[in-house]
């Protein structure tokens, strides 16, 4: 590196200039404010109005913000439909990572099947949002694709899970169990919302971990009944 650039990239010919950029360019950008305050309104008008009734007017109003802001920051109706699912679908796969993550190699697809079988994946507010979702996919075919992409990410995201689990299992079977254990946890989330007694939870849960100990070859561990009805 020459002597000039050594003095231009320190930032001694700019002074305070330089300094001042890169003040700024360390403030946090607007839009990083501005985009979860508007998808947090987004999500309270679906809940509220449904997702055909969250016009931008309404989510302006509930985020406190012009209706230009939210077009600026977020796009349109369909644009903050697909952040919402992003959304919901990123949680979902960045929690049970840090589940598996802290349960280490030998007790991963427990710890996954614990989770998605268990209380905390049935978020009711999450599985409110699908369900605002899932009943305008019927009707509208960018929806219904947006959601059929976000599933595809959460099957692929399970698949690779038990792929690294069970790395000489055939695909096929990786794929099957990843699909079956996916349709379990998003119906078992179904019936939770529904407040069905304990011992049905239980049930889906022990026959997620027979799926998966069959990939390993081995029988499913024994999972006791509940004492009692929830």
């Amino acid at each position: 590196m020459s002597y000039v650039t050594k003095y231009l990239s320190s930032g001694a010919a700019t002074g305070g200039h330089e300094q001042g950029r890169r003040e700024r360019m360390a403030r946090p950008s607007l839009a990083d404010e501005r985009r979860p305050q508007i998808l947090e309104a987004f999500e309270v008008c679906v809940l509220r109005y449904g997702l055909e009734g969250s016009s931008l007017e309404r989510i302006a109003e509930q985020a406190g913000l012009p209706r230009s802001l939210i077009r600026h920051y977020c796009g349109n109706r369909e644009d903050l439909t697909r952040a919402l699912i992003d959304g919901i679908i990123d949680r979902t796969v960045s929690f049970y990572r840090d589940i598996i993550g802290r349960a280490g190699a030998a007790g991963g697809t427990r710890a996954l099947v614990d989770y998605l079988m268990g209380a905390e994946f049935a978020d009711s507010r999450d599985d409110a949002l699908i369900d605002a979702l899932m009943a305008v996919s019927h009707r509208d075919a960018h929806v219904r694709e947006q959601l059929r992409q976000k599933y595809g990410t959460f099957e692929r995201s399970v698949r690779r899970e038990l792929r690294r689990a069970f790395p000489s299992v055939d695909g096929g079977d990786v794929r099957a169990t990843a699909y079956a254990l996916m349709c379990l946890a998003v119906g078992n989330a179904s019936m939770h919302d529904l407040e069905l007694p304990a011992r049905g939870r239980n049930d889906a849960r022990r026959v997620a971990m027979t799926l998966v100990e069959r990939l390993g070859g081995d029988p499913a561990p024994a999972v006791s009944s509940p004492s009692r009805s929830a």
